[in-house]
């Protein structure tokens, strides 16, 4: 990939593993900055039904969507985890008591 042409161009499932990829990136890069240990596999959440793409040391629920999300999709989320709050970083903003949704570029743009 060399140019956002590039990337427009690519199947949508592939887009939406570099955006995995960014998200990884930067969970890493603010671990280190924090100074905590980055050369273990970041840790993901699943059971039968559902999964979360990762899962920080601090307990924070990251779900990575390259299109939209809707807070319906993840009321599932609620029941499992009463007590928390999933970030979902997808194309548009959502804020309830369970779920915030930020854009990647707002997520970057964010201290961690």
């Amino acid at each position: 990939i060399r140019s956002i042409d590039d990337f427009a161009a690519l199947p949508e499932t592939m887009q939406a593993e570099w955006y995995e990829w960014v998200v990884a990136q930067e969970i890493s890069r603010r671990l280190a900055i924090k100074g905590e240990e980055i050369l273990l596999p970041l840790a993901f959440w699943q059971n039968a039904q559902h999964e979360i793409d990762f899962v920080t040391s601090q307990e924070e629920f990251i779900e990575v969507k390259r299109g939209s999300a809707s807070a319906l999709e993840f009321g599932w989320f609620y029941k499992q985890f009463p007590e928390k709050k999933l970030t979902v970083i997808n194309s548009k903003s959502i804020d309830t008591r369970f779920l915030q949704g930020i854009t990647l570029e707002d997520f970057l743009l964010t201290e961690g």
